[in-house]
């Protein structure tokens, strides 16, 4: 016997002692579809109604191989749920919501507790479910809800993606048909801005064709708004009317309309904390096939409110995708800072950093760089193959918006030194810039270019040694700016790693270089880039979100015993730091 069904076992005879239990054998869980459980046991429980009189319920109690690691799942009969349904915290697969798995922490010292917890939890739930004291907690889960099922024809929609945060203004929503579904959804519903603009723009790149109409739109605040909620459209208009009469007329108007393909009625759900967005379609009319009718003659909100009343609707739970969801359910902040971001330079150094950056709240990309990726550029590029002969600005930008169609992305296929000679706005938009471009003398323009004002905004330049012996981080802040040229000596960077021997001659020179012109490039390891910009990354994410004034220069020191064991020269900066290790240099 191992030790989780010691643990199942030690819970039973405790639990058996005070209650009627029995263990269903392999035939029953196969009939009561509990088989996904490696065990299961019929309990009766005692519960007061609202007469204060005691009824007998059936439960089901269900448990993981690795209980009591993991916290039982309970389950109501089916005989009894059709006497009481419905109740808070049971849905319509008859769980009972008793603790959240992901935040419970169980004892699994004493299995036996864990269930009986359990046991009780489950009852108070169905005794007040019965005495109607814990209605007001269907709004808690009116989302869960709102997407049961309540009988085998109730159908919910789940291909429907939302664009809208609920906690904006909302005039007039429009909804996308798609052609051809992304990722299992047809329908795309936006409030007609920027963001809306986004994703259009990002389907138009997918080659993915889609029509456009208008949504019915109204607000609802909960008042008393409990399941079942499979209505039928006479329900339908009740409620709409029981809103404002005149909403009536406005569907009326809204289904004959004959550019109404799609027949969706969204709804802005006012629950006590929170705001949803929900909604319904109708079912198909068939009024069209009724004897004694000419196809097309009967206007569909006569069909559904007299001949069709009876009809079900067909619910809709779109899927919220908005920044604001995002960021409640990464940070767990309802807001965060939004950030431009320039990058000059989206080779290795910069496409990396990029997705770093990219944690920062997703900001707006401004991608400066003239160069294709190229075959020999992906061993150690964020892009992959099916990138290659792309601008690395593109490239990024379609890799980003697989990520995030709504995340704004702009790219110039040109020089920095072109954008800040005539399309300076462009990174003087944006809140800070990073340079990796690698280039010495361009680092050095665009320095002077920042000393005379030119370039408005803080600056990070950042490269790296050949093999990774170092990487170096110079930030530049226009209000507090250091004597850049005071970091360097003989053009040589005074905080190098590698010695300045092997900078200065081409006989020395430790960079790599394939057969053919232009071909030289410096060695290194993508595994040693993602170790320098984990370990730098703390210190630009502080000095972005604490607006940090004072210009500072930084080093970071790669791996010294493999510039000893492959003859390699350390500098006398370098020659007694460690592997790892940052240093601020005072300048």
């Amino acid at each position: 016997m191992d030790q989780f069904e010691e643990a199942r076992l030690k819970a039973f005879d405790f639990i058996k002692s005070f209650e009627s239990v029995d263990k269903f054998n392999a035939e029953q869980l196969r009939y009561y579809k509990l088989d996904r459980f490696v065990e299961a046991w019929k309990l009766k429980i005692d519960i007061l109604d609202k007469n204060n009189q005691i009824i007998e319920v059936t439960i089901h109690l269900c448990f993981k191989f690795d209980f009591p690691l993991s916290v039982p799942i309970l389950f109501l009969s089916s005989a009894d749920y059709e006497k009481l349904k419905y109740i808070p915290h049971i849905d319509t697969n008859r769980l009972i919501c008793t603790f959240d798995s992901e935040v419970t922490k169980t004892d699994v010292s004493q299995p036996a507790k864990v269930v009986l917890e359990c046991i009780k939890r489950a009852k108070k739930i169905i005794s007040e479910g019965i005495k109607k004291e814990n209605f007001e907690e269907f709004e808690e889960e009116f989302i869960s809800y709102w997407e049961c099922n309540y009988s085998k024809s109730d159908l919910v929609l789940n291909n429907f993606l939302s664009l809208i945060n609920p906690h904006e203004s909302i005039s007039s929503p429009l909804l996308i048909n798609l052609k051809t579904q992304i990722v299992g959804f047809k329908y795309i519903i936006h409030n007609n801005n920027k963001i809306s603009e986004k994703f259009k723009s990002y389907l138009n790149q997918q080659k993915i064709d889609y029509t456009e109409q208008n949504v019915f739109y109204f607000e609802l605040e909960n008042k008393n708004f409990i399941p079942p909620f499979d209505f039928n459209n006479e329900e339908v208009l009740v409620l709409l009317n029981s809103i404002d009469s005149n909403l009536i007329r406005l569907y009326e108007s809204y289904l004959n309309n004959p550019k109404t393909e799609t027949g969706l009625v969204l709804v802005n759900f006012k629950t006590k904390d929170n705001k949803v967005l929900i909604g319904w379609v109708n079912s198909p009319l068939t009024f069209n096939n009724k004897k004694g009718f000419r196809p097309n003659i009967m206007k569909p909100f006569e069909a559904i409110s007299k001949y069709q009343r009876k009809d079900k609707v067909i619910r809709v739970l779109p899927e919220t995708y908005t920044q604001r969801r995002l960021s409640i359910r990464t940070s767990g902040l309802v807001t965060q800072p939004e950030y431009k971001f320039s990058i000059a330079g989206v080779g290795s150094v910069g496409s990396h950093l990029i997705s770093f950056l990219n944690s920062l709240n997703m900001p707006e990309f401004r991608l400066v760089d003239n160069d294709i990726l190229a075959v020999e550029n992906i061993g150690r590029h964020l892009l992959g193959f099916n990138s290659l002969k792309k601008y690395k600005t593109k490239g990024m930008k379609d890799y980003l918006n697989q990520l995030n169609p709504i995340q704004e992305i702009k790219t110039i296929e040109k020089s920095i030194i072109d954008v800040v000679v005539n399309e300076i706005s462009f990174i003087n938009e944006t809140d800070y810039i990073f340079v990796a471009t690698g280039k010495d003398n361009i680092d050095e323009w665009l320095f002077n270019s920042l000393k005379k004002g030119e370039i408005l905004k803080p600056m990070f330049i950042i490269w790296v040694e050949p093999y990774l012996a170092g990487g170096h981080i110079i930030y530049l802040n226009p209000k507090n700016l250091i004597d850049y040229e005071n970091l360097f000596k003989d053009n040589n960077y005074k905080y190098n790693i590698i010695d300045n021997k092997y900078y200065n001659s081409p006989e020395n020179t430790i960079a790599l270089k394939e057969a053919g012109c232009q071909t030289t490039y410096i060695p290194y390891s993508s595994q040693n880039l993602m170790l320098f910009l984990a370990s730098v990354f703390p210190f630009i994410t502080s000095t972005i979100i604490n607006s940090k004034l004072d210009s500072k220069v930084f080093t970071w020191i790669g791996d010294l015993d493999f510039l000893i064991s492959n003859n390699i020269d350390i500098s006398d900066f370098a020659s007694t730091s460690s592997f790892g290790k940052i240093i601020e240099n005072n300048d």
